[in-house]
């Protein structure tokens, strides 16, 4: 299981058990802020502290797109704080 693991007691009845940053949902573990690693942010944003963000140098040293942090904070259901530094919030 991906951030947690199963539990199952002598009788068969299981549960979830999840790493810490990351919060039971059914059978799953998710992360309970906006993002707990990378991977769980837009292209070129790194997560710090539970929240997205990303510089002039997010991306392996390419400058951020102003026009594309609208739509990077849009598909994380957030909206464009800083289009120059592609910050959402």
């Amino acid at each position: 299981m991906q951030n947690g693991a199963a539990t199952c007691n002598s009788t068969g009845l299981c549960d979830v058990s999840c790493n810490s940053g990351y919060v039971k949902n059914g059978f799953a573990c998710v992360c309970q802020s906006q993002c707990c690693s990378d991977a769980d942010c837009a292209a070129g944003q790194t997560c710090m502290g539970g929240t997205c963000s990303g510089g002039s140098t997010g991306d392996g040293g390419v400058a951020c797109n102003p026009f594309a942090c609208v739509f990077d904070c849009a598909f994380q259901n957030l909206e464009c704080i800083d289009p120059f530094t592609c910050t959402c919030g």
